[in-house]
């Protein structure tokens, strides 16, 4: 399971940086336990294994720590384009039915005209920044329809969050990780499904010809919403490399100095 791989590097490489996006560096230990915290707030709010939660997320540390709480609550993976247009988003939601959306509070507005296209969600994870400190992450919980969140309280140590521990060998075969939808070019967009498995073997792959190793430093502009931007992401934390994330190459010179001090 994708998740044992990111909780081994983390235990290897606690206090080494994880996550390099727009000011803020988390170490895996930090992320582990962001992830943990997160991860048991979605069981808390009784979130099966199996069910479906969507990622409404520019490139962030916020995006790290949900793509990995997701997957350690045992749930699926549904990362959305964060600059996606209304009419574009709702077929997806009406696809991939989840019960939960992660977002950041500047996106959370855009959702409230998608709740009757998706009736099934039961509530929002909301990011919002915490004045004076970028080092903390906060996260608010809206059941659909609520005008308010309350903060999720701050996990002690990742020991104390409830995760899905892994079942039989070979689960991972079968278990779905995530969908990914493609671009709609020509029509609606369509979901793949991407079990354990497969990406553990593109994990597999992308290391056999890189050469990846853990004391790699990988920059990402691309969405992780796209599938080489997520696999980007699941790479570097599989190894125990540092990714760095942008948020695009729209001014190279930007991104370039970026890499280049990183």
């Amino acid at each position: 399971m994708l998740q044992q791989f990111f909780q081994a590097a983390a235990c290897l490489h606690a206090a080494k940086t994880a996550i390099v996006a727009h000011g803020r560096r988390l170490t895996y230990a930090e992320l582990h336990a962001e992830a943990s915290r997160l991860a048991a707030a979605l069981r808390g709010r009784g979130a099966q294994r199996g069910d479906r939660v969507g990622m409404l997320l520019a490139n962030s540390a916020e995006a790290a720590v949900t793509a990995w709480a997701i997957l350690e609550a045992g749930c699926v993976l549904v990362p959305l384009h964060a600059a996606s247009r209304r009419e574009a988003l709702l077929p997806v939601l009406r696809d991939a039915e989840p019960r939960w959306i992660v977002t950041a509070g500047e996106l959370s507005a855009s959702l409230a005209a998608l709740r009757d296209g998706a009736p099934q969600l039961a509530g929002l994870f909301v990011w919002t920044p915490k004045p004076g400190t970028e080092a903390v992450i906060e996260w608010q919980f809206a059941d659909a329809g609520a005008a308010a969140g309350v903060t999720i309280p701050q996990a002690q140590t990742p020991a104390q969050a409830t995760t899905v521990e892994a079942g039989e060998a070979g689960e991972a075969e079968n278990t779905l990780a995530a969908l990914l939808y493609t671009s709609g070019s020509t029509g609606e967009p369509k979901g793949v499904m991407l079990s354990h498995a497969n990406m553990a073997a593109a994990v597999r792959a992308v290391n056999a010809y890189l050469r990846l190793e853990s004391t790699d430093v990988i920059y990402s502009a691309l969405p992780l919403s796209s599938s080489y931007g997520l696999y980007q992401l699941v790479t570097a934390l599989a190894l125990g490399a540092t990714l760095v994330l942008d948020r695009s190459f729209a001014f190279p010179a930007r991104s370039l100095a970026l890499a280049a001090g990183e």
